[in-house]
């Protein structure tokens, strides 16, 4: 019940391109408000904000929550971590949802973190995507797809492939089932000495 909670939007309008899966960008952000949401009263807005800054595009999603700890920071994006605690009651569920996003983010050649002043002083998670390179005029429009194609399908039938490594085996089921609906053929391992010759 009760009114959804709002979402402020802030970009400028020349803000530029950036190579990206969009649907895992997607999952980042989704992860990111899902995060604000749970951890802010349901009266407050939370900020979604793009800038351009460098060779980058960074992205801020503010809340005006319960805030961290400075001293929590750290552990935000390791999978599991627990940042927050009610009487007892554990909030911040798995984590595997920023450990997540965190990967998604490495793996486009961006950075994610987080900032808070501190208990009850809302928090900002960020993070960058690189600007997408400008494609020149004489290029035909087949050779800016393949620019552009971000390691996806390559020929007919062909699926790109993705080597997903951890220790941990839900996590690995977690990767493998992800990113098989997004259409990728994923090899994974636990064993890390195994990825080089799987790569």
């Amino acid at each position: 019940g009760g009114a959804p909670q709002e979402v402020q939007l802030s970009y400028p309008d020349d803000l530029p391109l950036v190579n990206v899966d969009r649907r895992r960008a997607g999952q980042v952000v989704a992860n990111l408000l899902s995060n604000a949401s749970k951890f802010s009263p349901p009266t407050t807005p939370i900020t979604v904000s793009a800038v351009e800054t460098d060779s980058y595009v960074t992205v801020h999603v503010r809340d005006q929550g319960q805030g961290i700890s400075t001293d929590r920071l750290p552990r935000l994006f390791k999978k599991f971590s627990q940042v927050h605690e009610d009487q007892g009651q554990k909030l911040a569920g798995s984590g595997l949802g920023l450990a997540i996003s965190k990967g998604i983010v490495e793996a486009h050649g961006g950075n994610i973190w987080a900032e808070s002043s501190g208990e009850s002083r809302g928090t900002t998670f960020s993070f960058t995507l690189p600007i997408a390179p400008q494609i020149p005029a004489s290029h035909t429009a087949e050779t800016a797809r393949r620019d552009q194609h971000m390691g996806r399908i390559t020929r007919a039938g062909e699926r790109a492939r993705i080597l997903a490594v951890d220790d941990d085996p839900q996590v690995l089921r977690y990767l493998q089932r992800s990113f098989e609906e997004a259409g990728y053929y994923v090899v994974t391992t636990g064993d890390p000495s195994q990825a080089i010759g799987l790569v």
